[in-house]
């Protein structure tokens, strides 16, 4: 009898070649990984000023500062340092204390100043450039992810970014008020801090 063969399985179909950049249903390009130097560089120049860094550190600079005058204070105060009564270096104090307050109210103040004025540009730039877009651009791109750059992207602008800022600037003010007091009191960790931070 005739041996019977079974015919070969059907090859499955080839994929569908992936769509190209500027085709409709292209894959979105995101960037991954920490925030680059150029991003905050242009957040740097849409604020329109080139006095933005210059005055930050000037206003941290102040206010920690003052903050780490207080502190001296105390300790003049405790140890009697100028032998005055308790009500006049409480008053001195005192004065330190809103001097401090006043620094970080105008602190925050002129930098969130800079930064809506920074996030208004870029989201002119923005729209600008999509309204400037041919009509194929539309065509090939999905709404849902222009829609996405006035609102999630911009609203890390407005929001997430400026608390991100504000708290690295005050870390490392802090870092730098603690480093110089250390060496101010403690002659001999000047020579040891170059190598401790080429280290750290």
């Amino acid at each position: 009898a005739p041996v019977y063969y079974p015919p070969p399985p059907a090859s499955p179909p080839a994929p569908a070649p992936a769509p190209k950049k500027g085709e409709m249903g292209a894959e979105e390009e995101r960037a991954v990984g920490n925030v680059g130097a150029a991003v905050y560089l242009a957040l740097f120049n849409a604020t329109g000023s080139k006095l933005t860094i210059p005055v930050v550190v000037v206003l941290f600079g102040v206010e920690y500062g003052s903050k780490a005058f207080l502190d001296f204070w105390l300790s003049w105060w405790a140890g009697d340092e100028w032998g005055w009564e308790s009500n006049q270096y409480l008053g001195v104090y005192f004065g330190i204390f809103l001097f401090n307050g006043m620094a970080i109210f105008f602190r925050s103040l002129i930098i969130y100043f800079f930064l809506v004025r920074a996030a208004n540009n870029l989201h002119k730039g923005l729209l600008n450039r999509v309204m400037k877009f041919p009509m194929s651009f539309f065509d090939t791109t999905p709404s849902g992810r222009v829609i996405n750059r006035f609102s999630r992207d911009t609203e890390t602008i407005d929001i997430v970014l400026p608390g991100i800022i504000i708290q690295f600037l005050g870390c490392i003010t802090s870092i730098v008020t603690t480093l110089a007091i250390v060496c101010v009191a403690t002659g001999w960790f000047t020579v040891a801090l170059p190598p401790l931070l080429f280290v750290y």
